[in-house]
């Protein structure tokens, strides 16, 4: 296993941390549900892609599997890039928009100097965003394989 195989098993992590920046940033803050979409969209196919890891690990790979793991592979490889391009164009406009008008967008004003932890945040959020895709790519890849192994 590399290490791009190893980063696709931390996808969970990369959307945790991405969600939390999203939701922390006080320019962007509510539009963060975004983010939480997708996770909510990438936790479904992860789970139906573990059921169907553990159906082939006890009765072997036939077509429907297949077709099903193939299906689940190319929504995760249409979702991720998706919605990177939609948190990209929105995050950055709504921070764009805040940021100049000092709209604070979060139902919550935690933050003593929100003009700096915005701009961290909003840092923060784009590195695991970018870090997401490549994993979600990465697993996508992986999986692949795996299906390939059985043809």
């Amino acid at each position: 296993m590399n290490k791009i195989d190893k980063l696709g098993k931390l996808w969970w992590l990369f959307a945790i941390v991405g969600v939390a920046s999203t939701f922390l940033n006080p320019y962007v803050g509510f539009w963060g549900f975004i983010n939480a979409i997708e996770l909510f969209f990438l936790s479904i196919i992860s789970l139906v892609l573990f059921t169907n890891e553990k159906v082939v690990e006890k009765h072997g790979m036939n077509n429907v599997l297949r077709v099903s793991i193939k299906s689940c592979v190319n929504n995760i490889y249409g979702l991720s890039v998706i919605f990177f391009l939609i948190k990209l164009f929105i995050g950055a406009s709504i921070f764009i928009v805040g940021y100049k008008n000092n709209i604070i967008a979060a139902p919550y004003e935690i933050w003593s100097n929100p003009k700096q932890m915005s701009l961290i945040f909003l840092v923060l959020e784009m590195i695991f965003n970018v870090l997401l895709v490549i994993s979600l790519i990465s697993k996508g890849n992986t999986i692949k394989r795996m299906v390939n192994e059985y043809e």
